[in-house]
């Protein structure tokens, strides 16, 4: 699914655009960002609060499949991570 139209920070854009149909798993981000395991964890957990992604058995993840549009808080600020 692709979500380009979705505004979101690098950080959330890179994991993002790493996600298909096909479970990932948090160490194969590990491994393609550099990022450490609470950093991938966390973007990942904002980016399913936007309904953007999904975790399926494993502890792996998946891009969203719907026409859905991830909203932002209603004061109209991006959803962030500590130093992301």
């Amino acid at each position: 699914m692709n979500h380009s139209n979705v505004k979101l920070p690098a950080e959330q854009r890179q994991i993002l655009d790493m996600l298909g149909p096909e479970p990932l798993s948090v160490d194969a981000m590990m491994a393609a960002t550099n990022y450490n395991a609470p950093q991938v964890v966390g973007v990942l957990t904002l980016l399913e609060m936007r309904g953007l992604c999904k975790r399926v058995p494993g502890n792996n993840f998946i891009v969203t499949q719907g026409d859905q549009d991830a909203e932002l808080p209603a004061n109209g600020e991006q959803l962030q991570l500590g130093g992301f």
